[in-house]
């Protein structure tokens, strides 16, 4: 490498945008900005991959495109899509051209992220129509700047003030706008006031389209999203006609009198304390019966007491040191004894010859309503109206500081309702808000006025219990948390029964930060969740440990399937009468290559909830289903191959669709096929199960009820003949020998069964005793380790040739 260049990928090393530089596809050079954006380790990870690598398909011919034009002289600016190390993707603005690089003709690319920019506005695009009716309305003019100063949303009244149509006025600069070129500086300083979180207030004066300018009052609010700052709100109240009735006012009593009359906003001079000279609008702003009434009265009178003193000092200034008083909040006292927020501003004024102060006052109702409807959104949740995270940070900040302060405890819940997404599925969004709302209102209904309830979003809530001074108090609260919320609620004629499962985490046990114990709050709530729900938890270590395990194990299980770590074990199905192989069961194995042999019960659970049971059920029978056609291929009688559907595979549209599939694939028959169905699966939509069943039967392929009597009998499917066989669970027969209950309950099933033209097989058997009892009841067919353990495929094979 020449100095040239080494200098060159110096001074790129250090740039905050990724660069790269490739020469026929191939990486050359790539700074640590485009290490850490591809997510690779270090640079050689990207050296000599071809630019293509992190180009999504559907783009490759379009860059080739682009490439070509990048040799023809044409510099490149464009947003790509691109594909990091790791399959995802992100969204980049890229710019391009052409270098001489260790003597070749090469592409420099230099590629900014630009998802998070995308994100934020996208969300404040979101959330400017929750205020579009607000901005519609208001008249004072009010715009939504970016964080950059360009103006993202007008409304009309500003673009009425200052002659603009909204296509003139969105995208650009404010200050390039309606700021004269001298008022630059202090429009800046408006700016950096509210982007730093402040509320910036200011009389100034601005340009209109035309030229012309106006005198307004401007007033900056900080715009926060998620609790970040996104943007500022400016809201413009054209005071132009204010401000001449100050400047003239000084000029001319007589001839202001006149003017005032018809002013829109509320004046009143008083000298020495008595209003002397006020306006209709005074009259009608005070609800006075006319002006006449206001004339004469004293004017700290109508000074809210909260401002007495303030506006009594205010008034001082201006009469003994005529100094102006710029607009200021406050409340005034109408003529029935209402209060109103208003703003007010103090002017010198000689009238008659004596020193006076003229009072403008406006009406601010208004505003202040759309100010608390803007506070409101930023810091409560709009469903509910419950504080959201921003404001439950805030006081979480507040109440660990008393906690420290006073060597107090302090709890953090972390509520999730209970089979929430079923009321939705199935009464639809409106009644699933509007239980929101009610259980809103019942946790506000039992919790203490010191505590704060917020909501998390869907159907989260985190609760903060400040002022512990044990950890019993807790659950004292939690537990009244859960009976309350296990009565009836009724929505619309609809009585809901819903649960929750509660996650608790101590300050300062469990850490000392809101992000800590809201984590540890939500792996406790997993721990509820787990076990059933409507319970809850104290976090502790164990529950870590879990939670890490639980990750692991959901990480590994992705690879199990590729990496071939399962395997099927084959357990032999005896016919009572014969004592002849008449069928067989496949059963999964995870034999992991650190673990160990992990059995079904402990990773079956995760992959139903992760989603993963669907490729691996379908591996399951495809795989057991080829075995069964290579048995009979192999001369071997003709067997039912059972194997167990998960509920997620029964709850499938196009499971039929797939069983059919895997039967062509394999060539094995439907008559050889026994789909083992578990009672809860059938328990979570029965009527798409039924569905489900009746179109596998018109297939030909069989359905047995695994685990009959432990659960959720569906007898619907007995009747209608949808079951071909019964499985009894062991934990029925387990006693037959000391239990005569037990025998009267199996006996029955049998009975039941066989009348209705079900076989029936008792599964674990274990005990010869067992199979005595069974073989007297005329059960058809024994499944169990004390005639055969599953075995692996070699080792049925075997036992085939000798019991099939």
């Amino acid at each position: 490498m020449d100095n040239r260049d080494y200098i060159q990928t110096e001074i790129l090393e250090f740039m905050p945008d990724a660069v790269i530089i490739h020469c026929r596809d191939s990486i050359l050079f790539a700074n640590r900005a485009a290490v850490a954006l591809a997510g690779a380790n270090k640079e050689q990870d990207l050296l000599d991959r071809s630019i293509m690598d992190f180009i999504p398909a559907v783009g490759r011919e379009e860059l080739k495109r682009r490439i070509r034009g990048l040799i023809r002289g044409k510099q490149q600016h464009s947003e790509w899509e691109l594909v990091k190390l790791n399959g995802e993707t992100v969204l980049c603005e890229v710019s391009a051209t052409i270098i001489k690089f260790r003597g070749r003709t090469s592409i420099l690319t230099v590629i900014r992220d630009v998802s998070e920019r995308y994100r934020i506005e996208k969300e404040l695009t979101l959330q400017r129509g929750y205020f579009q009716q607000l901005f519609e309305n208001s008249p004072d003019g009010i715009i939504m700047v970016s964080n950059s100063d360009r103006i993202i949303s007008a409304n009309q009244a500003f673009l009425n003030l200052f002659g603009y149509g909204r296509e003139e006025v969105n995208g650009r600069l404010i200050n390039d706008l309606i700021v004269p070129g001298h008022l630059e500086e202090e429009a800046d300083g408006i700016s950096s006031t509210a982007l730093s979180g402040k509320v910036a207030k200011k009389e100034t004066t601005r340009m209109r389209k035309d030229g012309s300018l106006v005198d307004v009052s401007v007033i900056g609010y900080p715009i926060f999203i998620n609790g970040v700052q996104v943007g500022i709100y400016g809201i413009y109240s054209d005071i132009t006609k204010r401000k001449q009735v100050e400047k003239d006012l000084h000029e001319s009593e007589e001839r202001y009198r006149k003017l005032i009359e018809h002013l829109p906003e509320a004046i009143m001079v008083h000298v020495e304390g008595e209003v002397v000279l006020a306006n209709d609008a005074a009259a009608k702003l005070l609800r006075a019966p006319g002006v006449n009434a206001v004339l004469g009265k004293y004017f700290l009178d109508i000074m809210h007491p909260d401002y007495m003193e303030i506006a009594r000092i205010r008034l001082k200034m201006v009469s003994e040191n005529r100094k102006d008083i710029p607009m200021r909040q406050q409340k005034i006292i109408r003529f029935d004894g209402t209060f109103v927020d208003v703003e007010m501003s103090a002017t010198w004024f000689n009238y008659k010859g004596e020193d006076a102060v003229l009072s403008v006052i406006r009406d601010i109702t208004e505003r202040k309503k759309a100010e608390e409807t803007i506070n409101k959104l930023a810091y409560y949740d709009i469903l509910t109206g419950l504080p959201n995270r921003v404001l439950f940070r805030d006081r979480f900040a507040l109440e660990m500081a008393h906690a420290h302060r006073n060597k107090q405890m302090l709890a953090v819940l972390l509520l999730d309702l209970d089979r929430f997404k079923s009321v939705n599925d199935s009464l639809g969004h409106r009644i699933g808000d509007e239980l929101l709302r009610e259980v809103a209102t019942r946790l506000k209904g039992i919790l203490r006025k010191v505590d704060t309830i917020s909501r998390m979003g869907g159907d989260e809530f985190l609760i903060l219990l400040p002022e512990l001074s044990r950890i019993g108090d807790t659950e004292v609260i939690t537990k009244k948390i859960l009976k309350a919320l296990q009565k009836p609620f009724i929505i619309n004629g609809n009585q809901l029964y819903i649960t929750t499962s509660i996650g608790v985490s101590i300050y300062p046990k469990d850490g000392e930060d809101m992000d800590t114990l809201i984590k540890k709050a939500d792996a406790a709530m997993y721990k509820a969740k787990g076990v059933g729900g409507n319970c809850y938890f104290v976090f502790a270590d164990s529950i870590d440990s879990e939670i890490t395990d639980r990750l692991f194990m959901m990480n590994e299980l992705q690879n199990a399937l590729d990496k071939d770590q399962l395997v099927l074990n084959y357990q032999p199905r005896y016919n009572m009468e014969t004592g002849r192989i008449n069928g067989v069961e496949a059963l999964i194995r995870w034999e992991h290559p650190l673990i160990g042999l992990i059995p079904p019960a402990k990773f079956i659970p995760i992959a139903e909830e992760t989603g993963i049971i669907i490729p691996i059920g379908e591996w399951v029978l495809k795989t057991a289903c080829a075995i069964n056609k290579a048995w009979q291929e192999g001369g071997c009688p003709g067997l039912k191959m059972a194997v167990n559907v998960s509920a997620r595979q029964l709850q499938s549209v196009d499971f039929p669709g797939t069983v059919k599939k895997i039967l062509r694939q394999t060539g094995l028959e439907p008559q050889y096929l026994e789909l083992e169905i578990n009672e809860e699966a059938i328990k979570k939509n029965v009527e798409l199960c039924l569905d489900t069943i009746g179109r596998l039967r018109e297939m030909g392929v069989g359905i047995s009820m695994d685990g009959f009597g432990t659960g959720y009998s569906c007898f619907r499917h007995l009747r209608e003949r949808d079951i071909s066989l019964l499985k009894i669970n062991q934990s029925l027969f387990s006693d037959l020998k000391g239990s005569n209950s037990d025998r009267i309950i199996v006996n029955s099933i049998i009975s039941m069964a066989h009348q209705l033209g079900i076989e029936v097989t008792a599964e674990g058997v274990e005990e010869q005793e067992q199979l005595d009892v069974l073989g007297n009841m005329k059960c058809d067919y024994i499944q169990g380790y004390l005639l055969s353990r599953p075995l692996s495929q070699q080792d049925f094979e075997k036992l085939l040739k000798t019991r099939g």
